[in-house]
């Protein structure tokens, strides 16, 4: 077998197709036509590939198509602790935990799971979204209330009882492993000649600040009221299905507070050009009250002050200064630059304003952590 397992996925034949087409199609009669496949990408030891092909029945050809998700072992995540544990998103699926979703906001199907030892499969229909690349401010806000009524369902310890080992800490697990060797990084380019003209100095004192106060930010959220959390439901993770919202990708779900999951939904999209730049303000202002009223409507009656605080100190806890730190990297090599833009499609000056956006949420921040 290759380094990547290809050749056992080479060997993917009609006889695993087969049983996975018809599950997908709710169809038990069906034979099977032809059919490719393409790479779709992947990281952090995920591989991902996209099956479509058509199935017989009669006379009649049915077009089908699915996804596969290789989980590998990977040494540096084999903490199930860890915030990119190679195997959770099996663990989410297996639990039982996403079965229970009801409301807008769906995970997407896993149809099988077949469990290699150092690789992982999960077999999933392709989900067609029914939206353009960026989402209208409406459908964004339908999301983010979905997202509340999400979280309310799954407080921490109904979400305990359905998964024993559901993960905890996953934000201070996140800052030990990217955020800390981004500071790290930050640290290192600051003096470089031309640094200075990156940031404004105001800027670069809240890098600082945000910096030195992590602990602290971490410490109180883990203290909040916990939930059921995605932790990475963002617009690229997010399909509309109608009214439906349908997330994929849960391979960072774990407990968190109330209002971090927003902080993914907001500060991921602005960072992934989800949105256009005269919204930003508008959009985090729209989802928040409609997070809030989801929350309410699946009867949750907790505290909205604390809920902002979360909101806010996980977006800027995660990505204030690891976005910083790209931006600075990229501000002062081209290399670096050009692979920015290749992995994440997006120019430095569409980082630069989403940083920008992060920095400009720390006043707000401050002020509800002194009235905790």
């Amino acid at each position: 077998m290759g380094r990547d397992g290809s050749s056992r996925v080479d060997g993917i034949d009609a006889g695993v197709l087969l049983p996975l087409v018809r599950q997908a199609l709710g169809m038990e009669t069906v034979g099977m036509g032809e059919w490719t496949t393409e790479a779709l990408g992947g990281a952090g030891g995920q591989v991902i590939r996209l099956f479509r092909g058509s199935a017989t029945d009669g006379r009649r050809k049915i077009a089908w198509s699915l996804v596969l998700k290789r989980l590998r072992v990977s040494e540096s995540a084999a903490d199930p602790s860890a915030q990119a544990y190679w195997r959770r998103e099996a663990d989410v699926h297996e639990s039982g935990v996403l079965s229970c979703l009801e409301g807008g906001l769906r995970a997407a199907p896993c149809l099988a799971i077949h469990d290699f030892g150092d690789e992982v499969w999960l077999w999933m229909p392709e989900v067609q979204d029914d939206e353009p690349e960026r989402w209208s401010l409406a459908r964004l806000g339908l999301a983010a209330r979905q997202l509340g009524q999400f979280n309310a369902q799954l407080p921490e310890r109904r979400a305990e009882s359905i998964w024993a080992g559901i993960p905890r800490q996953w934000l201070r697990a996140w800052h030990e492993d990217a955020v800390r060797p981004g500071y790290a990084a930050y640290q290192g380019c600051i003096l470089e000649p031309g640094a200075g003209t990156v940031f404004e100095a105001e800027t670069a004192e809240e890098v600082e600040r945000i910096w030195r106060a992590a602990d602290e930010l971490l410490d109180r959220l883990e203290l909040l009221p916990q939930c059921f959390c995605h932790f990475d439901a963002f617009r690229r993770n997010l399909f509309a299905v109608g009214d439906t919202t349908v997330a994929i990708d849960w391979a960072f779900a774990g407990l968190g507070a109330y209002g971090e999951d927003l902080a993914s939904l907001v500060f991921a999209t602005i960072g992934l050009d989800g949105i256009e730049s005269r919204d930003l303000d508008g959009f985090r202002e729209i989802a928040f009250a409609e997070y809030m009223t989801g929350l309410r409507e699946a009867g949750w009656r907790g505290d909205d002050t604390a809920t902002r605080f979360a909101f806010l100190a996980h977006g800027c806890a995660r990505f204030s200064v690891y976005i910083a730190s790209i931006v600075l990297q990229a501000s002062l090599d081209e290399d670096e630059r050009a692979f920015l833009v290749d992995v994440t499609g997006v120019e430095l000056a569409g980082w630069q304003a989403a940083m920008e956006f992060f920095h400009s949420n720390h006043a707000e921040l401050w002020e509800l952590q002194s009235s905790l």
